[in-house]
């Protein structure tokens, strides 16, 4: 059995964050209990990972723990006691989520992000729900900025239409032109992004 965090997440003591969320996501998917029929062997060292990622993944805590081991202090038993089930799952769910939003946010289908999470090992019950979820999220990130887009477009062309009205019916040449220009301009430029949001179904980052 493994006697520190480090050892539970198979990484050194001078891993970087980046290292530390990698092997969390490998070891949590190897040992998830949906992929180890239950057994109580995987259920428990399920919750020892999540324990060891909760502690290492916080500069803080990770500190705190650190100063433990260098002076040989029961640190991580007591802390992963504390850790059940239901939030050693809320801990893997939140970082399955977090994968999936970065595939979604690159356009991928939800089947492939599913597919991509299960490949990695996430059970696929889980990576189905996962993938529709951040799908939905994506899609409705897109109307809301299209939404917003087309908005300002609208708003900006109208300005310019006044502008240009009260400009004409004045009969003054010049610079009052040239700014409503510019305001067609932008209104355009708003226009096409809603155009591109709806029809490439990508959200602004």
């Amino acid at each position: 059995m493994e006697n520190t965090h480090y050892e539970v997440l198979g990484i050194s003591p001078d891993s970087t964050p980046d290292k530390i969320k990698s092997a969390y996501r490998i070891q949590a998917m190897r040992w998830h209990p949906d992929k180890n029929h239950g057994s109580k062997v995987s259920e428990d060292h399920f919750k020892r990972i999540a324990a060891a990622y909760t502690i290492l993944s916080d500069p803080a805590s990770r500190v705190e723990y650190d100063m433990a081991l260098k002076h040989g202090m029961e640190y991580e038993e007591s802390f992963t006691s504390t850790i059940n089930e239901n939030i050693a799952e809320s801990i893997f769910y939140r970082e399955m989520v977090l994968m999936a939003v970065e595939l979604t946010y690159s356009n991928i289908p939800w089947s492939r992000i599913a597919t991509a999470l299960v490949n990695k090992g996430c059970p696929k019950s889980i990576a189905n729900k996962i993938a529709r979820s951040v799908q939905s999220e994506r899609q409705s990130a897109v109307r809301i900025a299209a939404t917003k887009a087309f908005i300002w477009a609208i708003g900006w062309i109208a300005l310019g239409g006044i502008i240009t009205a009260a400009s004409y019916s004045n009969a003054k040449q010049g610079g009052s032109y040239v700014i409503t220009t510019g305001l067609f301009l932008f209104g355009g430029i708003n226009l096409l992004r809603a155009l591109y949001y709806l029809v490439s179904g990508r959200a602004p980052s």
